[in-house]
């Protein structure tokens, strides 16, 4: 039977919903030939408006729990770093079609990890009181609206 998430962590796994919908709409944009140019702007946009903000929210109040030595907390910092660093080189270069892929997956498998593995080990090794401390204090960032740019419809 699959574990219920903790209501600490159900933000952040609604924020994951939003990023898995972010690599469809990549990976849409990439099926429909859309330009890169076209679709890496709107990565570079999410990233700077909602994903930015929820790593920052989960180094802050999930991954300072663990100890420095910790596989998972080293694994996710630097997923987080390599995800920052493609959005780098995505936004210097609007026309790299296996960057954005790249960062789809990347993306994907780090959001994959959290969900399937991550999350669940926590809610094992930690009780309700050091959960509830994991909530994120920030507003949630929300997934960025009034894009003009629906390239993953047309």
């Amino acid at each position: 039977m699959a574990l219920k998430r903790h209501l600490a962590l159900q933000d952040y796994s609604r924020e994951h919903h939003d990023e898995l919908l972010l690599i469809w709409k990549i990976r849409e944009g990439l099926r429909r030939s859309v330009s890169p140019k076209r679709i890496i702007e709107y990565c570079v946009h999410h990233y700077n408006e909602f994903t930015a903000s929820h790593m920052a929210n989960e180094e802050r109040y999930i991954l300072t729990k663990l100890p420095e030595s910790d596989d998972d907390r080293i694994k996710i910092l630097l997923d987080h770093a390599e995800i920052k660093e493609i959005v780098k080189k995505l936004s210097e270069n609007h026309e790299n079609k296996d960057m954005l892929t790249e960062f789809a997956d990347k993306l994907e498998k780090h959001i994959r990890f959290e969900e399937r593995t991550f999350f669940p080990k926590l809610q094992l090794a930690f009780s309700d009181e050091v959960m509830e401390s994991m909530h994120s204090m920030e507003n949630n960032a929300k997934e960025p609206k009034g894009w003009k740019d629906s390239f993953w419809e047309n």
